[in-house]
């Protein structure tokens, strides 16, 4: 099967399957995405909207040109759909974001056409270009250059599609809705009660602490996307 294929049972925990009736897996594009927080096209199809069964219908789908990802259409089954990725069928108008269960399983999430308009990418750094202009690096493989720099690493940013321009900011801070992508919290939805340098306090149906690397802010007061 070699670098096109992933043996089920190696495959991340995120991915939530039947491991047993499948020794092979698609294994996705590298990418903007990390291999925990993604899967293939051809997985989403199959596995998780289970909308085709077969590879030949993952690829009878594709080039039928109705599958975009983030606005853009999709023509590879290897193609990489990840954490907070939007998925859209324009034809059947059915729209679908990447997100993670409580479980901390990847998921797709059924969503209506004005939520599908928009995507949250976090900033994870920020760097100055020979132009002196400011570069945030973001989730999902986005770098977007800015004129001015009125935004802080941490915190979020609303993304139009599929023109990518920044329709808004998320701050990092207390009251701030997050999302948890990692340790063992991941999947959890909750309040930011409190920073604490590295560390934070989140309020869902228990106060906790974690590391404040693992927070996706969603929304200021409410998440502005639907989480389940």
């Amino acid at each position: 099967m070699g670098k096109n294929h992933i043996k089920s049972l190696n495959a991340p925990p995120t991915w939530e399957f039947c491991r047993k009736e499948n020794t092979f897996i698609t294994r996705p594009n590298s990418g903007a995405h990390t291999l925990d927080h993604t899967f293939s096209i051809s997985f989403l199809l199959k596995h998780v909207l289970n909308i085709a069964n077969t590879l030949k219908e993952v690829k009878h789908i594709l080039h039928e040109g109705n599958l975009f990802v983030d606005g853009k259409k999709v023509h590879d089954e290897k193609a990489q759909v990840g954490l907070m990725d939007v998925v859209s069928f324009p034809k059947t108008k059915q729209h679908f974001r990447v997100l993670l269960t409580q479980k901390n399983k990847l998921c797709a999430v059924k969503i209506d056409e004005k939520e599908a308009g928009f995507k949250i990418v976090k900033i994870k750094s920020k760097t100055t270009n020979p132009k002196n202009k400011t570069q945030l690096n973001c989730t999902s493989g986005r770098n977007i250059l800015v004129e001015k720099d009125t935004y802080k690493t941490g915190e979020s940013i609303v993304l139009q599609l599929p023109s990518q321009k920044i329709s808004e900011s998320l701050p990092f801070k207390e009251g701030s809705i997050v999302l948890l992508t990692n340790g063992n919290k991941a999947g959890t939805v909750g309040k930011l009660k409190k920073i604490e340098g590295n560390t934070i306090q989140v309020q869902a149906d228990t106060e906790f602490e974690t590391q404040k690397i693992h927070a996706f802010v969603i929304g200021k007061e409410k998440s502005i996307i639907k989480t389940e």
